[in-house]
């Protein structure tokens, strides 16, 4: 009885794995990849590159100036000029805060926020950066160049 029992397992497991080895060939002989494979693979990967390569010079490019934002509205527009050194105290807020611009930087040089998140954020000097005080809802925003592109037309 027993005899038997395993000659069915042995038959089914050699029976399965002739089936497996000729669907692991066939497999193998579908995989083929030729010139134009490599052609196709490395045009796909010079057009996911294109986006990248045309907004390069946004990304890097000097930031010509700052806003400065309290409870969503725009309180002052600053020139980051290498030559601007200069110190100003955010108005309509509880506390106070004051933020320093130098060298073409800007940072919350000090504020009365409990955990003084946005002073440890330190300086900021690229395009598009942004340091954030929660607490009195004070956001500077380094702004580069103005670009006409869909993503301005979405904000």
């Amino acid at each position: 009885m027993y005899y038997t029992y395993f000659k069915k397992i042995k038959e089914f497991q050699q029976k399965h794995i002739r089936f497996l080895h000729i669907k692991k060939v066939q497999l193998v002989s579908a995989t083929h990849i030729n010139k134009n494979d490599i052609y196709l693979i490395f045009c796909l990967l010079v057009v996911s590159f294109l986006p990248l390569a045309t907004e390069w010079q946004t990304f890097f490019q000097k930031p010509d100036q700052a806003q400065v934002w309290v409870n969503g509205k725009l309180q002052k527009t600053i020139s980051l000029s290498s030559e601007l050194n200069t110190e100003f105290k955010v108005q309509d807020i509880p506390g106070y805060a004051i933020i320093q611009v130098k060298n073409g930087k800007i940072r919350i040089r000090t504020d009365d926020s409990p955990r003084q998140i946005g002073v440890h954020m330190g300086w900021i000097d690229k395009p598009y950066e942004q340091v954030v005080n929660v607490p009195y809802k004070i956001m500077i925003v380094i702004t580069g160049k103005q670009t006409t592109d869909i993503d301005a037309l979405a904000q």
